[in-house]
């Protein structure tokens, strides 16, 4: 059977369950799959709802492989929109020192540390996820310094960029969440009953832990801006490629 016939009766098998996108899943799984037997049962896998990304087990982030893993979150092109603005700053302001928390998979940590000069260091509460960071920094031929801390509990350290993707899933976010989501770590996701809980522990420390003139960089969910806002002084909105409130930036100072 021919690749292209091959690709026809997956995209057929996979619609129901993955509709639009089932021609692009049906060639990124014959492409990476080694035989028959492999590839019928990850569309087997797929069939029952596992994501794509962690089928093949890799995925891109910001033009870099990533390999990925159910212990950390799916990197997604929402959070590249937080990676270019701190590359931005971080070059224009001449920044040495960056601290990613929540790194997970380590993707906004490595592609920053691709991308600029800076020393960048990653943490996160999972060992898991640590692990697979690791992994990707080596895929990707960076160095960076590797934490294992819940925020800012075992930094000791002070920066000159701090970014962070937090979890920020409420309770009504959880319970809706789609199929493929639940596969993904709920450590990664949930955020607290309001899904603010991370930012308000933020708020309370990240100051200690900023040189004069940094910055810290945030994604937030779309409808949290203001209420993100309201804990930071000196803190602006950045939207994303799609005009959605996507990054909270919060000065050390109000310099700005």
């Amino acid at each position: 059977m021919s690749s292209l016939t091959k690709i026809t009766e997956i995209k057929d098998r996979l619609k129901p369950v993955v509709g639009e996108d089932s021609g692009f899943e049906a060639r990124q799984l014959v492409k990476a799959a080694k035989n028959e037997e492999q590839l019928d049962a990850w569309v087997n896998r797929r069939l029952k709802g596992e994501p794509l990304q962690y089928i093949l087990g890799e995925w891109e982030f910001f033009a870099l492989p990533m390999k990925v893993n159910p212990s950390v979150l799916i990197p997604r092109a929402d959070s590249e929109t937080l990676c270019e603005l701190a590359i931005e700053r971080i070059k224009s302001r001449g920044y040495k020192t960056v601290l990613d928390m929540c790194s997970g998979s380590g993707c906004l940590a490595i592609a920053i540390k691709k991308h600029t000069d800076a020393a960048v260091t990653l943490s996160d509460i999972s060992e898991q996820a640590l692990q697979i960071a690791g992994e990707n920094a080596r895929l990707n031929g960076v160095e960076v310094t590797i934490l294992n801390s819940d925020l800012f509990s075992d930094i000791s350290g002070k920066y000159d960029c701090i970014v962070c993707n937090p979890p920020y899933l409420g309770s009504e976010d959880m319970r809706l969440l789609q199929n493929e989501v639940k596969y993904e770590p709920q450590l990664a996701l949930f955020g607290g009953d309001d899904g603010l809980d991370f930012y308000r522990r933020i708020a309370a420390d990240y100051k200690k832990h900023l040189n004069d003139g940094g910055s810290l960089l945030m994604e937030i969910g779309y409808n949290q801006a203001e209420a993100v806002l309201a804990m930071f002084d000196c803190a602006k909105i950045q939207k994303d490629i799609c005009q959605r409130d996507r990054v909270i930036i919060a000065e050390g100072l109000c310099n700005e």
